[in-house]
């Protein structure tokens, strides 16, 4: 079990069951085939705006990017209901670019690769960069920018 993350434009769909009752569904558009390396690590979702994690190893790596709290605060978290969607703003852009910078101080000499299985510092990087790249994507050409997780 674990977590279906999609960032980027938020998509709304509309269905009837039997004609009388509608059902609202909200959502983030599939974005996919982006080229940059990092994105492309051996995942079933490379160059894609979603990511399938399970649920420790997303907990696991939001400690290791010191980033728990900006998921997983009851009042702001962006995971602080499991599904939901919440909308992007320039301070989510400001937190995540900030912990990168920090993370990269930190771990001067991690690459984003999950090669060495034994590297946790390595794999949270993967993470955080996807992280990076559609948390600014998404602010920079989605009118309606989201974080969507079901």
């Amino acid at each position: 079990m674990g977590y279906n993350i999609k960032i980027g434009e938020l998509e709304v769909t509309f269905s009837t069951e039997d004609g009388r009752e509608s059902v609202v569904e909200l959502n983030a558009k599939t974005e996919d085939e982006r080229e940059e390396s990092f994105l492309n690590v051996g995942e079933p979702t490379d160059g894609t705006n979603m990511r399938w994690p399970t649920y420790t190893s997303w907990a696991n790596f939001a400690e290791k990017a010191d980033l728990y709290e900006f998921f997983f605060d009851d009042c702001e978290g962006l995971i602080r209901q499991h599904p939901a969607v919440y909308p992007l703003c320039e301070e989510h852009r400001q937190i995540v670019n900030e912990k990168y910078r920090s993370f990269k101080k930190k771990y001067p000499e991690s690459i984003p690769s999950y090669e060495y299985e034994d590297n946790e510092v390595n794999g949270a990087l993967v993470r955080l960069e996807w992280l990076k790249y559609w948390i600014n994507w998404a602010l920079d050409n989605c009118e309606k920018p989201v974080f969507c997780n079901s």
